[in-house]
């Protein structure tokens, strides 16, 4: 009897010790949970979470993330936050499409923010992320959609101009005074693009918005006086309006061999992204090179018993729910 109690309390001990290593993980885990979060809503003011396909948005090297009024969501408190998670609308797969939509109105007083992300299959094997952001309200507000992308810039598609004597914050506070600005555009009103190089693979951003944008180009570094925060880049697309619509579409291509030097960049294989809308309903159509079109069609009442016909360029088109895709190949 002593033996088994012996060999109980060292049973007991070991289990007493791996239960206090478990928690000491937790503890760490939870600590690099904070700092990270205490990163993203204080330096850097990102806001929202990086969605997407894990493999294919995280290898882009892009984070997207949401900013009304250069104020953090909840005013910065993430303890707030987490009481206010956003109401998934959809998660399915639709005519080939993988989909994912979600709504939130308690992030910024007055605005209902909306965001679809999608993967569409490409005829080569590879695919699109699509990314429609929403956001809607009564008064005029200052939007940012932030992009931040690892890699080398390569090129934009529109023209920058760029600070070559002198940099200056791009804001004063809640982030936004760390970060330099180093380019600025006109306002954009038409499709736009720009790519960067992340090792061997090309990626490019095609993008456009319901009303004229201005993109700037941002990089860590700021008001940091001991000159040790990390160098990260951003396009940061900003426009005024009481409700706007941000369409973007990512895509990977071409490839670099720096032991051969060979370089094949053929650029994006986006011709054209446009917007209308029908009866309730807003309609977002990528056209490729190859003559394709991707459609998208997001319902203003996002309730999922809502019926929903529409003319899409003369096919009239019938659903279920908040959103509709599908692919109009050209063959």
């Amino acid at each position: 009897a002593i033996s088994r109690a012996v060999t109980s309390a060292k049973l007991l001990e070991r289990e007493a010790v791996k239960l206090e290593q478990e928690v000491g993980e937790l503890a760490e885990r939870k600590r690099k949970v904070q700092a990270s979060v205490d990163y993203c809503t204080t330096d850097l003011d990102d806001h929202g979470e990086g969605e997407g396909d894990e493999g294919e948005y995280k290898a882009s090297g892009v984070e997207g993330h949401w900013d009304s009024g250069q104020e953090s969501q909840f005013g910065g408190d993430w303890e707030t936050g987490q009481n206010y998670a956003p109401h998934v609308i959809a998660y399915e797969t639709v005519n080939g499409i993988q989909l994912t939509a979600a709504e939130l109105d308690t992030a910024y007083e007055g605005v209902s923010l909306q965001r679809l992300l999608a993967l569409v299959p490409q005829p080569d094997g590879g695919q699109y992320i699509v990314d429609i952001v929403r956001a809607r309200s009564d008064t005029q507000h200052t939007y940012d959609l932030p992009v931040h992308f690892k890699g080398q810039l390569i090129e934009t598609g529109f023209k920058l101009d760029h600070a070559t004597s002198q940099l200056t914050p791009f804001g004063t506070a809640n982030g936004y005074q760390h970060l330099w600005q180093k380019a600025v555009s006109q306002p954009l009103t038409t499709l736009s693009d720009l790519s960067w190089l992340i090792e061997d693979q090309f990626y490019t951003l095609s993008f456009a918005a319901s009303t004229p944008t201005t993109a700037f180009l941002t990089e860590l570094g700021a008001n940091d006086p001991n000159n040790n925060l990390r160098r990260e880049q951003a396009l940061v697309l900003r426009s005024e309006a009481d409700s706007i619509d941000f369409f973007s579409v990512y895509e990977r291509h071409g490839r670099y061999d720096n032991d051969e030097e060979v370089t094949v960049f053929p650029g994006s294989s986006v011709e054209n992204i446009y917007q209308t809308s029908d009866n309730g309903v807003s309609v977002y159509m990528v056209t490729t090179k190859t003559g394709d079109n991707i459609v998208f069609a997001f319902a203003e009442d996002t309730s999922a018993e809502l019926k929903h016909v529409i003319d899409i360029d003369g096919i009239s088109v019938e659903w279920t729910g908040p959103v509709y895709a599908y692919i109009q190949s050209s063959t």
